[in-house]
C-alpha cells in the first residue's frame, strides 16, 4: 500500500493533477472511514453526495428509510465483491447527521427565483448549450462541461450542435435549481472552461481567457453574477454566504468584474429574448 500511495503522489505532481487531488482529498471528509479507493468510487458515481452510508447503517443511526427507486452508489466490500450505500439526498426521515446540518444549510441557494425554473432551462437552451438534470447528491447542485464531441440541441423548431453542456442536480428544490442554473451559465460566460477554438468562442460570445482562472476566481466570479443578476430582477440574493467556502482573499476583482459584468449582460440579454423580462421580475 505504500508503495502504491508514493506512485500515486509521484504521478500528482509529475502530471500536475493538484485540482484532481485536492478534491478527492477534501472530498474523503464527507466519505468517513473508507479507502482512497472507495471515496474515489463515490465521487465518480455521485459528485456532491454529503454522506453515504448502507440502508441498515441509516436506519439503525438515524431511522432513515432508503427512497424508493433510487440507484444506488456501489463500492468495494472488504472480504466480498461490493456493497450498496446511499447519500442522504437518497434517504428519507426526520433526523440526519448533526455534521451535515450545517453544511447542507451552507450550500444551498435560498434565494426566492424558484418560478423561473422552467423559463431558465429556455435560456439555457436558446443559447446553444445542452442541458440536463441528474442526482447529485446533497451538497453540489450543478456542474458546467465543455465536449468537443458536441451535443444536439432542439429549441425553437431548430436543431444546433451544443458544445457546452449544463447539468442541475435533479434532487434540489425549483429555487435551488433556479439558482444552479445562472451560476452554472455564469462559469461558461466568464470563460471558464476552454473552447474548441478560437472562431467557436466568437461564434458563442464567450471570452477566451490565456489561461484558465483557479477555482477561487471562478467561484467568486460566478456567485457574483448570480447575486448581479437577481439585484436586476429585484430579488435579494446573498453570494458572500455561498463564498465563505473559498479563499477570495487574492481575486484579482477588478478584473473579474469585466467577466462579472459581461457575463450579467449575456444572461439578462438571453432571459429578455426567450421572453422573460429580469428588471420586472419579483418575489411572491
Amino acid at each position: 500500500m505504500s508503495s502504491t500511495r508514493h506512485e500515486v503522489y509521484r504521478e500528482i505532481i509529475e502530471r500536475g493533477l493538484y485540482e484532481d487531488y485536492l478534491r478527492l482529498a477534501s472530498y474523503m471528509h464527507f466519505t468517513q472511514g473508507m479507502s482512497y479507493f472507495n471515496s474515489a468510487l463515490v465521487i465518480l458515481q455521485r459528485p456532491g453526495a454529503a454522506c453515504v452510508k448502507t440502508a441498515h447503517a441509516w436506519m439503525r443511526d438515524h431511522g432513515r428509510t432508503v427512497k424508493a427507486g433510487v440507484t444506488p452508489i456501489v463500492i468495494m466490500k472488504i472480504g466480498g465483491p461490493v456493497s450498496f450505500v446511499y447519500d442522504i439526498s437518497d434517504t428519507e426521515g426526520e433526523r440526519a447527521p448533526v455534521r451535515l446540518k450545517n453544511i447542507m444549510e451552507y450550500h444551498a441557494f435560498t434565494t426566492p427565483l424558484g418560478k423561473l425554473y422552467n423559463d431558465l432551462q429556455k435560456v439555457v437552451k436558446a443559447a446553444g448549450i445542452y442541458y440536463a438534470e441528474a442526482p447529485m447528491g446533497s451538497v453540489m447542485f450543478g456542474e458546467s462541461q465543455f465536449c468537443p464531441e458536441g451535443y444536439t440541441v432542439e429549441y425553437n423548431g431548430r436543431r444546433r450542435t451544443a458544445y457546452y453542456s449544463v447539468v442541475i442536480n435533479s434532487t434540489a428544490n425549483d429555487s435551488q435549481k433556479s439558482s444552479a442554473i445562472i451560476h452554472e451559465l455564469a462559469h461558461i460566460f466568464c470563460g471558464h472552461h476552454p473552447s474548441v477554438s478560437k472562431e467557436y468562442s466568437k461564434k458563442m460570445a464567450i471570452p477566451l481567457r490565456r489561461t484558465v482562472p483557479d477555482l477561487n476566481t471562478m467561484e467568486y466570479e460566478a456567485e457574483k453574477t448570480v447575486e448581479y443578476v437577481s439585484k436586476m430582477m429585484g430579488i435579494e440574493y446573498d453570494a458572500d454566504r455561498y463564498l465563505n467556502g473559498y479563499d477570495i482573499s487574492q481575486v484579482d476583482r477588478s478584473l473579474s468584474e469585466v467577466y462579472i459584468l459581461y457575463a450579467t449582460q449575456k444572461l439578462t440579454a438571453l432571459m429578455t429574448d426567450t421572453g422573460i423580462d429580469p428588471h420586472l421580475v419579483t418575489e411572491d
